[in-house]
């Protein structure tokens, strides 16, 4: 890569070159992400579809076990967006630090609040 840039966008060209980069030895990672953020957003829909269901099958034939075995699919759905979504995080956050660090090294400085001793 070339590290001196000519012109005025240079720099910028730079920077660019760099975050794809870094971007690229994340691509596993990234795409890791998407597919559990697709999950998750699909789980967003089982309390409506609990509730739908609850309407069209609980109410008109009064069964408790099917009201019961909804609930606890429900929860159980819950439980494993919550598992995901953390899991997200986790993985976002080591996403960020791998990246905060390769530009660190690319770009070192230092970061004390100006006036600091």
């Amino acid at each position: 890569m070339n590290t001196k840039a000519q012109g005025p966008s240079g720099g910028l060209r730079l920077a660019q070159g760099e975050l794809a980069q870094a971007l690229r030895s994340c691509r596993g990672a990234i795409g890791g992400l998407a597919l559990a953020s697709t999950l998750i957003n699909i789980l967003y829909l089982s309390g409506s579809i609990y509730m739908l269901e609850g309407y069209d099958r609980v109410l008109t034939s009064r069964s408790v076990p099917t009201l019961v075995g909804l609930t606890m699919l429900v929860v159980l759905l819950y439980g494993f967006q919550g598992f995901l979504d953390l899991l997200r995080g986790r993985v976002l956050v080591r996403i960020a630090r791998s990246l905060g660090e390769d530009f660190q090294r690319a770009h070192p400085c230092d970061h004390r609040p100006a006036g600091a001793v």
